[in-house]
């Protein structure tokens, strides 16, 4: 009995792809591409801001209600809500760690709208943390971005 189920299931699979509309396939590649721009615009908006102060990128990448979550090495976990909040938690991080670079180590779209990093961040002397971003995404713009610090470096 066990011998008749993998070849029917290889048959339904193979009748599922004939009949899902062809379509569907590049929206998924389309949206995906769109996630991984943002994502790209992000860390270069990021770093650019990072070497200048300069942080009035913000609104290209984060819709006007997103909200930032930071939970720190100590298990801190501080919540920015909108653009301003989320401009002065950035120009603060401009002040503690000015020159700093993000370094992107792995990039997952978890679905079309959902993103997990992984990074790490250094000035040109030393490295001085590792993170990991969740990133929720409609219309093209970070509406929810979880950052958790995992490693504090060599600070």
């Amino acid at each position: 009995m066990r011998s008749g189920i993998l070849p029917a299931l290889i048959t339904c699979l193979g009748l599922l792809f004939l009949v899902m509309p062809p379509n569907v396939t590049a929206q998924r590649a389309a949206q995906q591409s769109e996630a991984d721009r943002v994502i790209t615009t992000y860390y270069r908006m990021l770093n650019a801001g990072l070497q200048s102060g300069d942080f009035s990128a913000i609104p290209a990448v984060y819709a006007p209600n997103a909200r930032l979550r930071h939970v720190t090495l100590q298990g801190d976990s501080v919540v920015f809500q909108g653009l301003n909040a989320i401009r002065s938690y950035y120009q603060a991080a401009y002040r503690s760690i000015p020159g700093a670079v993000f370094k992107t180590m792995s990039i997952r779209d978890l679905s079309p709208t959902i993103v997990l990093t992984y990074d790490n961040a250094s000035t040109k002397d030393q490295e001085i943390g590792r993170c990991a971003h969740v990133f929720v995404l409609q219309h093209g713009k970070i509406v929810s971005h979880d950052w958790i610090n995992y490693y504090a470096g060599k600070r």
